[in-house]
């Protein structure tokens, strides 16, 4: 299945929901339903350093 079908085929589902907390719930079961994060693919860890500064 092609991005293009699987987007209409979402696009379609939504149409018939009028109610947004339907909505919402439908896209939290759809990000349940979704295959784990492939390990190379996840974004690398980084720490930022910031520098403590007074302001007077």
């Amino acid at each position: 299945m092609t991005i293009n079908e699987i987007q209409n085929e979402i696009v379609k589902e939504f149409e018939t929901v009028t109610e947004w907390d339907d909505k919402y719930a439908r896209l939290i079961k759809f990000g349940r339903d979704l295959a784990p994060f492939q390990k190379n693919l996840e974004p690398t860890k980084t720490k930022l350093k910031v520098a403590n500064r007074k302001f007077g």
